[in-house]
């Protein structure tokens, strides 16, 4: 799945709404605070940019509703988890390479899932926008009760070169932090004041 001119912008909490939110607040850490993120996207190539939000997940099953020929547009999407997590090896970035990892006090998530969701980050384009932390977070992914989120632990905006970045330290949770019977939690924590959290979650 490749999204187009794709961003994640920081969006206030107060100033979000619903179930959806509250949800995914109670669902992290408890000191950190939530953002949703919303994403610039096109449904149709050259068709006009829709702000969306949600995670990767949500936003993809908002553009097959708007056109349901989005994947033959845009390209194909990788769902099998074992090709999901056999481009861990193949294709990741190694931004994250001998990385600090917390692999303790997460409550496990499925492995393959959290592998899916960091091959679909891979594909996306454009620069992920975070508000200023410490501690601010978006969670950009969330399949079968497993989420991935992204933290901000710097007291000033972070935006990143690609959502590649990200990706790769959801893999490299999935590399130090698996648990047995295909179970993975952690943190992963980027020198430049951010990290990635995989965890279980509600979605």
């Amino acid at each position: 799945m490749q999204l187009n001119a794709l961003y994640l912008l920081p969006l206030a909490a107060a100033a979000v709404q619903g179930a959806a939110f509250k949800a995914a607040a109670a669902a992290l850490v408890e000191g950190y605070s939530v953002f949703v993120p919303q994403w610039e996207v096109q449904a149709t190539p050259g068709g006009e940019t829709l702000l969306l939000s949600g995670t990767v997940e949500e936003v993809r099953a908002q553009l097959l509703e708007i056109n349901p020929d989005y994947v033959a547009f845009f390209g194909p999407n990788s769902t099998a988890p074992n090709k999901a997590v056999m481009e861990d090896a193949s294709q990741r970035d190694d931004v994250f390479k001998d990385a600090p990892v917390n692999c303790q006090g997460f409550e496990g998530a499925d492995r393959d899932a959290i592998a899916r969701g960091a091959r679909y980050l891979m594909d996306v384009s454009g620069k992920p926008a975070n508000g200023a932390g410490p501690n601010n977070c978006g969670r950009v992914s969330c399949s079968w009760d497993s989420a991935i989120w992204w933290c901000n632990s710097d007291t000033k905006p972070k935006t990143l070169d690609s959502f590649r970045d990200i990706s790769d330290g959801a893999y490299h949770i999935i590399g130090k932090c698996y648990k047995k019977d295909g179970w993975v939690s952690g943190q992963a924590f980027h020198k430049d004041n951010w990290n990635v959290i995989a965890k279980k979650a509600n979605c």
